[in-house]
């Protein structure tokens, strides 16, 4: 497993919401690495210890109401990652011989 799943993306609180209202909350399901709010977007993330962790966070918050308001919580994937794993993967595709399609 990467890093990777370790991290939330979590979404709908209040704009005023600080980090250390985020960390009350989410320190209960296991150890917070790291929290980064993004100022005046209302949204966070979150980097657990363990993939467990994170998990046991997004079960454990789902359907909860957070200073009023629904959080949405998602495993976050940083994009860059994403792109590195898409392009390894286009560049072993397996070529297909023309030869195979042809009539005769």
């Amino acid at each position: 497993m990467t890093g990777e799943l370790n991290n939330l993306f979590v979404r709908g609180f209040p704009l005023d919401t600080s980090e250390d209202e985020l960390l009350e909350e989410f320190k209960q399901y296991g150890l917070v690495k790291n929290i980064s709010v993004i100022p005046g977007k209302g949204y966070a993330i979150i980097s657990f210890d363990s993939p467990l962790h994170a998990e046991d966070a997004i079960i454990g918050l789902r359907d909860r109401l957070f200073k009023g308001q629904l959080l949405q919580i998602d495993v976050y994937e940083n994009k860059s990652s994403t792109r590195s794993r898409i392009d390894s993967s286009v560049g072993s595709a397996i070529p297909v011989s023309d030869s195979s399609n042809s009539l005769s």
